[in-house]
């Protein structure tokens, strides 16, 4: 009886609990793309305050400069969301090293971030600039320790991290490879992988589906974005890099992989004005821009009956000075050039 007791009801009761107990660990442990955003702030935040006691010691050109570079690739590991969800501190994290107009407060703001310590330590490090790298160290960590604040404190739901994921694809292939980010280092293309690494990461936790289709087109991203890196590896040169290459065959297609994707698994697109069509796979399509996205109000907006309109005026001669020649702008650019501006009629 106490063995019949064991088997059929001790024995199967002990499984069901060992089993809950192992799944509600395995949910524990399995992190989610905010924790993980979260804890590579906190490393690149760490990273910022050894980069700052370096500089407060270091005299050496190479070891500030692989320091650097070494924090720039952290950074990049987290890009995708402080471009995103924080665009208005990241023009003080990774901004160019321009002074920004404040038009309400009438004044020029500084720029802050990598651009800038770029230029104090490339192409060479003087120790005359010892001060003015370790205040923008300073300002540095500090910018990133209110992303970090702020990124704890919004809701991130798998809309914003796919909507993310494809702009920071964009990023790569606009700001990124043409040498934006490191104008000066021209460190870009070594960029590549870590920005890359981290959409193939917060894509495949995101996109949960386990259909034929998802399945294959989450093997299909991941062969791709290891083939992205190892061409980056292969070809680092900024100079000699071939960009056509590689937004045809790697970026193109990494774009069009996480759109079926976010399509295989139901995620909406989020409903915001934005400058780039959320139904476009590429940038290269021909609906891939919003016409509309900067018109002040719906009276603007593009319809077909003003292209018609506008072009008819753009061909008409009977606009113009002498009735003769079409208001074009080549033709309209050199009179302005040859004529007072005061003496064009249009």
């Amino acid at each position: 009886m106490k063995i019949d007791f064991i088997k059929n009801i001790f024995f199967p009761i002990l499984f069901s609990f060992l089993t809950f107990f192992t799944s509600c660990t395995k949910e524990k442990t399995e992190t989610s793309v905010k924790q993980d955003l979260l804890i590579d702030l906190e490393k690149l935040e760490n990273k910022i305050v050894l980069f700052k006691k370096l500089a407060e010691n270091e005299k050496d050109s190479k070891k500030i400069q692989d320091y650097f570079k070494e924090t720039r690739v952290l950074y990049k590991k987290t890009e995708w969301a402080v471009e995103y969800f924080v665009p208005e501190t990241a023009r003080f994290i990774n901004g160019p090293a321009l002074d920004e107009l404040e038009v309400e407060e009438n004044k020029f703001l500084p720029p802050n971030g990598f651009q800038v310590i770029e230029e104090l330590i490339f192409p060479k490090y003087e120790i005359t600039n010892k001060t003015d790298l370790i205040r923008e160290i300073a300002i540095m960590r500090a910018n990133i320790a209110q992303v970090k604040q702020h990124l704890d404190a919004i809701s991130i739901e798998e809309k914003h991290i796919i909507d993310a994921a494809r702009f920071e694809v964009y990023r790569i292939l606009i700001l990124g490879i043409t040498g934006f980010d490191s104008p000066i280092a021209q460190e870009s293309i070594n960029e590549v992988a870590p920005a890359l690494a981290s959409i193939q990461t917060i894509v495949l936790k995101t996109c949960k589906s386990n259909s034929k289709e998802s399945i294959g087109l989450k093997s299909k991203l991941k062969k791709t974005i290891s083939k992205s890196i190892s061409y980056c590896c292969k070809n680092n040169v900024f100079n000699t890099f071939d960009r056509a290459t590689f937004i045809k065959d790697y970026l193109n297609i990494i774009s069009k992989t996480v759109f079926e994707l976010q399509k295989q698994n139901n995620i909406a697109n989020i409903n915001k004005n934005s400058a780039i069509n959320p139904n476009t796979d590429t940038l290269f399509e021909k609906n891939a821009f919003n016409v509309n996205a900067f018109i002040p109000s719906t009276e603007y907006a593009y319809s077909e009956d003003k292209v018609a309109l506008g072009n008819q005026l753009f061909y008409d001669t009977t606009i113009s000075k002498d009735q003769k020649e079409a208001v074009q702008p080549a033709i309209f650019l050199k009179k302005r050039l040859q004529t007072d501006e005061k003496q064009i009629f249009l």
